[in-house]
């Protein structure tokens, strides 16, 4: 963001929706439009050619999806996204890829102003995040209830194919998320990723014991043992100050 302006770019594979969009965003104080693409493909491309600020992503597009997107482009790399659709179906999982804001369709002024105002709170001086790092995280309960989990109560996250297990001192929970799209949101001065398949946090780590060819064996507080390989053996006692 330079000058408080912040720049967009808009991912609406209907034509007439996507003008609107585009034009309602130009009528905006401090908003810039980059560009706008209609389909997968041409987002990628013109989100990686003109960097911009934010992304007004639609979810349901032939191709490749708005999720399909973000996987594609890498979770950790993408800009802020505010999702766009006609649907409510999607709102869950749009949460869980940490979207700034979720827009039903037809698109109306008032609440297009709000969304906006959710990215400037996030964007600080210099295109900086404030509060960068994830402080809860959504989920969904046996029941089918959406649930938001303090960052403060995770214990330790795990690999599951492509799913991710959220674990707490009380619950469990399967995230749809990877490893490294978790990692890049978490804060890496209360997490650390001692394993390819697992992120601890930092407090609930108990010792460390020395294995044989320099692999070691980290002691967590409840009560659960995980081999450190030599792979992330250095990084890891750097970042323990260890």
């Amino acid at each position: 963001m330079r000058d408080g302006v912040i720049s967009v770019v808009v991912v609406e594979d209907e034509v007439h929706s996507r003008r609107y969009l585009c034009e309602l965003l130009s009528q905006e104080e401090g908003v810039s439009v980059a560009g706008a693409a209609e389909n997968g493909c041409q987002a990628l491309d013109l989100i990686r050619a003109s960097q911009p600020d934010l992304v007004f992503l639609d979810i349901q597009m032939p191709g490749m999806d708005g999720f399909e997107v973000i996987e594609a482009f890498g979770a950790d790399r993408m800009p802020p996204v505010v999702f766009v659709t006609a649907h409510g179906e999607h709102a869950i999982r749009a949460f869980e890829f940490e979207a700034v804001d979720y827009l039903r369709k037809p698109y109306h002024r008032d609440r297009l102003r709000a969304a906006l105002e959710r990215v400037r709170r996030r964007l600080g001086r210099g295109g900086q995040a404030v509060g960068k790092w994830l402080a809860r995280i959504v989920v969904r309960r046996e029941s089918g209830a959406i649930a938001f989990i303090p960052v403060a109560d995770i214990l330790r996250i795990e690999s599951a194919n492509k799913y991710v297990v959220v674990r707490t001192a009380a619950e469990s929970f399967v995230v749809r998320n990877t490893m490294q799209g978790l990692a890049a949101q978490l804060d890496p001065a209360e997490f650390i990723r001692i394993h390819r398949c697992m992120i601890v946090r930092k407090r609930s780590i108990r010792g460390a014991t020395p294995l044989f060819h320099g692999d070691y064996l980290i002691s967590l507080e409840d009560g659960s043992e995980i081999t450190l390989s030599r792979t992330w053996r250095d990084a890891f006692f750097e970042q323990m100050n260890w």
